[in-house]
C-alpha cells in the first residue's frame, strides 16, 4: 500500500504539493503568482513574470491593452516545464505604456493576471 501524501502546509513547498495534488484531477489554471505593476526608465529592458498551473496544461497569451502580443524584436516571450511564463520587453518606449494581461486557458477554464507599465521619460 503506498504511503499517504503529506499534508498540505504552509511554508517552504507547500503551495508546490499542493500544486502537484491540483494537478491529478482535470483543473481550471491557477496563477501560483501574479504579475506585478513596474515603473521603468525609458529604454531599459522589463519582465513580467508569472507561474502558473492547470490540467491539461494551458494555452497562455500575453496581450498589452487588450491586442495580442506576438513574438519579435522588441518582445521575447519565454516559458518552462514548470509553468513560468516570462514576456521581456527588450527596450521598453514611451509607447510601451500600458495594461499587461497574462491569459491562461484549458479545457476546464480560464484564468488572467494583468499589471501595469509605466514608463519614466529621460
Amino acid at each position: 500500500e503506498a504511503p499517504p501524501l503529506p499534508p498540505i502546509t504552509p511554508g517552504r513547498g507547500g503551495i508546490f504539493i499542493f500544486a502537484f495534488r491540483l494537478l491529478l484531477l482535470p483543473a481550471a489554471p491557477v496563477f501560483l503568482t501574479e504579475l506585478q505593476s513596474q515603473d521603468v526608465p525609458d529604454g531599459y529592458p522589463v519582465s513580467f513574470d508569472c507561474v502558473v498551473i492547470g490540467k491539461p496544461p494551458p494555452t497562455v497569451r500575453w496581450y498589452k491593452d487588450g491586442k495580442l502580443l506576438e513574438e519579435n524584436d522588441h518582445y521575447m516571450i519565454n516559458e518552462d516545464q514548470e509553468g513560468c511564463h516570462q514576456l521581456i520587453i527588450t527596450t521598453v518606449l514611451p509607447t510601451d505604456m500600458g495594461v499587461y494581461r497574462c491569459t491562461a486557458e484549458n479545457s476546464s477554464g480560464i484564468a488572467s493576471t494583468k499589471a501595469e507599465l509605466r514608463v519614466d521619460s529621460k
